[in-house]
């Protein structure tokens, strides 16, 4: 479903989206940075279960209480194994 919304006269115009999308939590190694291997393969199990996507940093405020270099390695990890269509 498209979808749009104007807000103070600005309108805002989103994507078709169907389907479940799996908001993954943000497996952390014991130094406190993510562990890139964990999130993707997590990403790619979930997908492969049948999930239309995934939403990275979607769950208990992982968002703003990330580093920047961690939500980095966060958002980066995560396309790179869903996109690949392999396991990590």
């Amino acid at each position: 479903m498209n979808w749009t919304c104007t807000v103070g006269g600005v309108t805002l115009v989103g994507m078709e989206l169907s389907g479940i999308y799996v908001p993954l939590v943000t497996p952390f190694a014991e130094d406190g940075t993510v562990a890139e291997r964990a999130l993707a393969e997590l990403a790619h199990a979930v997908l492969a279960e049948g999930a239309a996507g995934i939403v990275a940093l979607g769950t208990t405020a992982e968002a703003s209480a990330s580093t920047p270099g961690n939500a980095g390695r966060s958002s980066t990890s995560v396309p790179g194994s869903a996109g690949s269509g392999a396991p990590p």
